[in-house]
């Protein structure tokens, strides 16, 4: 199980929403604001579900993308990250003084 699978990151990136399990750090990655879905892992019938969910509700499928662009650009983009990271240290160098 990967903690934090990059190629979920990286559709997202791209605007594609995603049906995966909810296995490892998937979960966590796809949200409900990603426009993503997840079925149990190793149950066929609620991927089926979830397939089916999707096949029905296809017109969605392009405001599904633009959800997912949003929350990649909200959490994940390198900018996000450096701010956090700069967080970090500033907290560390507070607590050092």
């Amino acid at each position: 199980y990967e903690n934090a699978p990059l190629v979920a990151i990286e559709a997202l990136s791209r605007g594609v929403p995603i049906l995966a399990s909810n296995m490892g750090g998937l979960p966590e990655i796809l949200t409900p604001d990603t426009g993503s879905m997840t079925f149990t892992g190793g149950d066929s019938r609620d991927l089926e579900r979830e397939l089916v969910k999707a096949w029905n509700h296809r017109d969605e499928i392009a405001a599904s993308g633009r959800k997912a662009r949003a929350e990649y650009e909200r959490r994940y983009t390198p900018k996000v990250h450096m701010k956090g990271y700069a967080k970090i240290i500033d907290h560390l160098h507070d607590i050092s003084q």
